[in-house]
């Protein structure tokens, strides 16, 4: 927090969307780090152990996979939405 009041003071109305873009890299780089330790497997090609990963995580979820594609599009499509409007309104 101390450090976005700080970023607030130097970066003025980009503020927001350098924050929202600190917070979506750190998301995705845990996302990452997540995949490479618990999912994925060792061996196989790129898109196949991607596959297989994703078939994997979809087990391991208690909803049904018909929920679970869904709402992880849908978190996405809305970071995405977010993200992107950060940086129109800091452009203004």
């Amino acid at each position: 927090m101390l450090a976005v009041s700080g970023a607030g003071r130097l970066l003025g109305r980009r503020t927001p969307a350098a924050v929202l873009t600190a917070a979506a890299l750190a998301q995705l780089l845990g996302l990452r780090l997540t995949l490479r330790v618990c999912w994925l497997p060792a061996t196989g090609s790129v898109p196949g152990r991607l596959a297989a990963a994703g078939r994997r995580i979809l087990a391991w979820s208690p909803w049904p996979p018909m929920l679970t594609l869904p709402l992880l599009l849908a978190t996405g499509v809305a970071g995405a939405v977010t993200l992107g409007a950060a940086y129109r309104t800091s452009s203004r």
